[in-house]
């Protein structure tokens, strides 16, 4: 039989409603033709790829190509092989695809913890537009070059694991990854329109280049022009390095941005200091003050690490000391500031090794640390270590920061303060000069963070008042508290004038926003300082006062039970509309 006629046949259905007939008609029956049209299942295979319209006049049916999108007559009485010439012959979009018998190919997935999970056997079929768009992104996450497709042994590797594919000239990488920039940064504006404000940072690195001036008013010229090119309407604040470029640009963005009423309370708060900057200074301060132990134990490091021979014979010596080598020495970088930390923490774990290694080496034993230098290292890695824990919470990225500042802060100041009476006079240097520095920029800190916490259920006002008694006289804590709380109000009633008639638009927005990063937070069991323990257990006490706004009932309601794992923007996410303005306030 003809394929025409194979695929033209069609099986008629009977129709179960009330009005269908319960009679299957014959082509001699004329009581087929006057009653309802029946529907028919349509058996040809080129109907999984052409889809039934009604035309212009609403009787005549057409046939639309889900591929191109052509548009084909298709009546009842003609057959279907125009539509198959099309699909097989004609159409470029579904003639170029893979016709080839598909693999089997083993699928994995990674979990949060990049941990590979077996996810079972999946079919597939070497795709030439998905594998260079995939080379684009690997090129992009490892940050090469682009001429790396242009190297014979890149090309000699492709051709082994996969001949089909077509390796492409570094000019078709490029525009692969603008492609895939011009995507990404389209997702980006599109999430930002729904955003109410925006808070913005900015950095600079050294370039091998000669570049133009990068002057205060050069800086600000630049984040304006990104404003417009992004879109950028409203703006919270901006965190930037704590140097005086960064500080003429703040003071030449604000009047401009001002005017355009893009600013809350008229700039007042927009300029940020990056707090893991500011702890890089104080911390360089402070090692400065060491500097004779530090160098001592980094020279050691240096040596070891010198030729291949010194690290064999160091590993024999803590082999004999039966340590283990799975972690070796570290050595630090100019230009990181945590490095000093990480090339001390790891030779600590080798003092014996070192030790011994005097009476193996006699070229090492002529400059090797003292008691005295491990003593000191021992204490300046345990200071080191919370400003590091402190650098590292501060460069999250997945979770929100801002509430977490005045934690941290506390913490290096409690460690300061248990260092100023430490026995040894140099360690007491040490701890004088980072606290002078820690003065000097907590004085400086902006209102923002701090409340910031107040707007953390778990802490609120209480929490500040009891630190502010910890580190100030009592009237200048009740000042503080009075000033963060003056704020709150003023920012608060800013928010309550300019955007309460938005009020229905964000909460059918709610859920277009938890997308961004409502998921269990990358914190985990997040360390509480013995600061905070002894808060939670004060702050036991209950308020019968009827607040007049949403955030006096706010503050006034009871503390949040602390939980290391407590997610503070998916609970407000969920609890926005019980506390609309406030909730609004914490989240942009």
């Amino acid at each position: 039989m003809d394929d025409d006629i194979n695929e033209n046949y069609d099986i008629p259905v009977l129709d179960s409603s009330e009005n269908a007939t319960n009679t299957v008609s014959t082509p001699g029956d004329s009581s087929a033709q006057t009653s309802k049209k029946r529907a028919y299942l349509t058996k040809s295979v080129v109907w999984n790829h052409f889809t039934k319209e009604k035309g212009p006049d609403g009787i005549d049916e057409r046939a639309k190509y889900n591929y191109c999108k052509k548009l084909f007559a298709c009546p009842s009485s003609s057959g279907t092989s125009s539509l198959k010439r099309h699909l097989d012959k004609t159409c470029i979009p579904y003639t170029s695809r893979d016709k080839s018998q598909k693999l089997l190919s083993f699928k994995s997935v990674r979990d949060g913890d990049d941990v590979e999970e077996w996810a079972g056997v999946m079919p597939w079929v070497f795709d030439q537009d998905r594998a260079r768009r995939e080379l684009a992104i690997f090129i992009i996450k490892l940050e090469l070059p682009f001429n790396i497709v242009d190297k014979d042994v890149f090309r000699d590797f492709i051709m082994v694991i996969q001949p089909r594919l077509k390796v492409i000239s570094r000019t078709t990488i490029r525009k692969e990854l603008l492609n895939i920039y011009g995507e990404e940064k389209l997702k980006l504006k599109r999430l930002i329109g729904v955003c109410h404000r925006v808070s913005l940072t900015a950095d600079m690195w050294a370039s091998n280049q000669t570049l133009a001036p990068h002057g205060g008013d050069v800086i600000a010229n630049v984040i304006e022009l990104c404003l417009i090119d992004w879109n950028i309407s409203e703006l919270s604040t901006i965190t930037l390095d704590n140097a005086s470029n960064n500080t003429v640009a703040v003071r030449t963005l604000v009047p401009v941005l001002s005017r355009k009423g893009m600013l809350l309370q008229e700039g007042r708060f927009f300029h940020v200091r990056c707090a893991a900057h500011v702890i890089n200074l104080i911390v360089q301060d402070g090692l400065n003050e060491i500097k004779e132990s530090v160098d001592v134990i980094r020279e050691s490091v240096k040596y070891v690490r010198g030729s291949q021979a010194r690290k064999q014979l160091f590993e024999e010596c803590i082999l004999q000391e039966r340590l283990s080598s799975k972690r070796g020495l570290c050595i630090d970088v100019a230009t990181r500031w945590n490095s000093p930390f990480l090339m001390l923490e790891s030779a600590l774990q080798f003092e014996s090794a070192f030790t011994r290694l005097q009476t193996r080496d006699a070229i090492f034993a002529r400059e090797t640390p003292s008691v005295v230098d491990w003593k000191n290292a021992k204490v300046i890695c345990r200071l080191l270590k919370v400003f590091y824990d402190a650098t590292k919470l501060f460069s999250g990225h997945k979770y929100t920061t801002a509430n977490l500042y005045f934690h941290e802060v506390f913490a290096i100041q409690e460690h300061l303060l248990g260092m100023a009476i430490h026995e040894d006079v140099s360690i007491n240097q040490m701890a004088a000069k980072m606290q002078s520095k820690f003065d000097k920029y907590w004085r400086e800190c902006n209102v923002m963070l701090a409340i910031a916490v107040v707007l953390d259920l778990r802490y609120k006002l209480k929490y500040l008042s009891f630190m502010y008694h910890l580190i100030y006289a009592t009237d200048e804590a009740e000042s503080q508290v009075s000033l963060v709380k003056y704020e709150a109000f003023k920012i608060y009633d800013e928010y309550v004038s300019a955007h309460s008639s938005r009020r229905r638009r964000v909460l059918q927005s709610v859920e277009r926003f938890s997308e961004v990063d409502s998921r269990t937070s990358p914190l985990g069991e997040r360390r509480i300082s013995s600061l905070q323990k002894q808060f939670f257990k004060m702050s036991a006490e209950k308020n019968d006062v009827g607040p007049a706004s949403d955030l006096e009932r706010y503050l006034k309601e009871e503390n949040h039970i602390d939980d290391p794992k407590f997610d503070i923007l998916s609970w407000w996410k969920i609890n926005s509309s019980n506390c609309f303005r406030v909730g609004f306030q914490y989240r942009w």
